[in-house]
């Protein structure tokens, strides 16, 4: 058969600080596309935003940077017997629908697909909107990991078959859903065919100077070494999207992986993308010593935060020692109150102990909080600041403050604290909370107390952060953050420009 994979635009939430905007390489959509073509079927992959990464379009609350939904439409070549669409973040699934609308107006009667996103907090649970995206004439959703189900699914689909398959949500039977079965014993990660990388437009993620991690090189790519995280977080819906389950690759697979594409894609530099990759202390190790004892010249960055207490001194000095430059971590709360209502343990000692063993191995730190969580006071709030503050002194080089919006799937969303709004507003910037106002403040309070006692005990690295700014070097998601922020910025106004003169059809 003959499937297209389709990857929305970027969607950035005008005035949000972080958690939008951000070009994540759809590495799920990449394992997909290599597991489909392994099996015999041909694939076209029409990534929105790779191939126009510099068009940007505006909307009242928005910025879309990409290819707009018809001109996505007519890149899907006629004889697609399936198209594919990958519900990758949740401040996209407007446009997500926008572009099903176009699909559907093209090529009529082609079945469609969702396709969850099991590897992102920004991402949300396809069930939970399901009926939406039925309404709005999708065919099936598939949950969970992507490769099992969905070549059964597609060879369902070829020989007009009725197989009930896990973890795929039907239009003709929306209440029939059985869990995804991710995790089986006898699952070899490994096996997987490697992402296909060579079907994506790579030259047009590379091209725009930024992405997750902080960016040192022209190109870089995204691994996945582990999927799953075990824990249950309130505000993340991936306790609910991967049920829970953490299964890791072997050290060999991965190192085997950065060769492979060293060597094919001339790429130095890996983004590791994974919810919890240092989980398995020896793992880490191993892949640290494969690292070295192959002779691979490369740096790495955990760009998403890994549980805290998964590190030590010993593993961080591998990992430096193996080309890591980069660790984000999340504590999420200053406040033990928080934590427990968050049900997220948390050792905030090791927090401090561990910046300062990460400052010492030349590895940039990143520490994550949540504001807002049901529940917290304005108390909980100065001690996360407190919080902060001590990790500044020990050397922290950049905190994200985030604030708490109920996602589809997350367990915050199941309450009666937040109203019902759109899927792309619940982002970390959630202006339509009654106490954001209040929130926004708080948040821009424990900023400029970071930066104050940054400035003031580390001085040097404040001014190292300039110079990475223009240099374009990145050595924190700050400086990169803020090029971002004002590259988009430019190109909108550019794109409005352009189309007054010439409108885009």
């Amino acid at each position: 058969m003959h499937v297209a994979l389709v990857n929305p635009p970027v969607v950035s939430q005008k005035g949000d600080l972080s958690g939008s905007g951000i070009p994540y390489m759809p590495i799920g959509l990449a394992y997909l596309a290599g597991s489909l073509r392994a099996s015999g079927h041909e694939v076209t992959v029409v990534d929105a935003f790779g191939a126009a990464p510099h068009r940007i379009h505006t909307t009242q609350s928005q910025y879309v940077q990409g290819l707009t939904p018809d001109e996505v439409a007519a890149a899907i070549p006629r004889g697609t017997d399936a198209v594919a669409l990958y519900a990758h973040l949740a401040v996209a699934h407007g446009v997500l629908l926008e572009i099903l609308a176009s699909i559907r107006r093209r090529l009529p009667g082609v079945p469609t697909l969702a396709l969850e996103n099991a590897d992102k907090v920004t991402s949300y649970s396809l069930r939970r909107v399901a009926p939406e995206l039925f309404a709005a004439g999708i065919d099936y959703v598939v949950l969970g990991y992507l490769e099992r189900r969905t070549g059964r699914l597609i060879r369902r689909i070829e020989m007009r078959s009725a197989e009930p398959i896990d973890g795929v949500i039907e239009r003709t039977n929306p209440g029939l859903v059985v869990p995804p079965q991710d995790g089986t014993p006898d699952e070899d990660l490994d096996a997987l065919p490697r992402p296909a990388w060579e079907l994506f437009p790579l030259d047009g993620y590379w091209s725009i100077g930024y992405a997750h991690a902080p960016l040192g090189s022209s190109t870089y790519l995204p691994l996945l070494t582990s999927r799953g995280c075990p824990y249950n977080c309130g505000f993340c819906c991936i306790p609910e999207v991967s049920g829970r389950r953490w299964r890791a690759r072997s050290a060999a697979g991965v190192v085997d992986e950065m060769a492979v594409f060293q060597q094919r894609f001339g790429v130095r530099e890996f983004h590791v993308e994974d919810l919890n990759p240092t989980l398995d202390r020896r793992r880490m190790l191993d892949i640290c010593a494969g690292i070295r004892d192959r002779g691979l010249h490369v740096t790495w960055k955990l760009a998403q935060g890994t549980k805290l207490e998964s590190l030590d001194a010993e593993v961080l000095a591998a990992m430096a020692a193996a080309g890591c430059t980069y660790v984000s971590i999340s504590p999420e709360s200053g406040s033990a109150h928080v934590l427990e209502l968050m049900d997220k343990p948390v050792d905030r000692e090791q927090a401090v102990a561990l910046v300062r063993v990460m400052r010492a191995h030349g590895i940039t730190s990143q520490a994550c909080f949540v504001l807002g969580y049901p529940g917290e006071t304005a108390g909980d709030r100065r001690q996360t600041a407190h919080l902060v503050r001590r990790l500044a002194r020990a050397g922290l080089d950049e905190v994200a403050l985030f604030v708490a919006a109920p996602t589809p799937g997350a367990r915050i969303a199941d309450g009666v604290t937040f109203p019902r709004v759109p899927v792309a507003q619940t982002t970390f910037t959630p202006r339509w909370r009654a106490d954001f106002a209040e929130l926004a403040s708080a948040r821009k309070r424990i900023y400029a107390q970071y930066v104050l006692v940054k400035a003031l005990h580390h001085p040097l690295p404040m001014l190292r952060y300039g110079v990475a700014l223009v240099t374009r070097r990145f050595v924190t998601k700050v400086e990169m953050t803020i090029f971002r922020k004002l590259t988009v910025a430019w190109h909108a106004r550019a794109g409005t420009l352009l189309r007054a003169r010439s409108p885009i059809r």
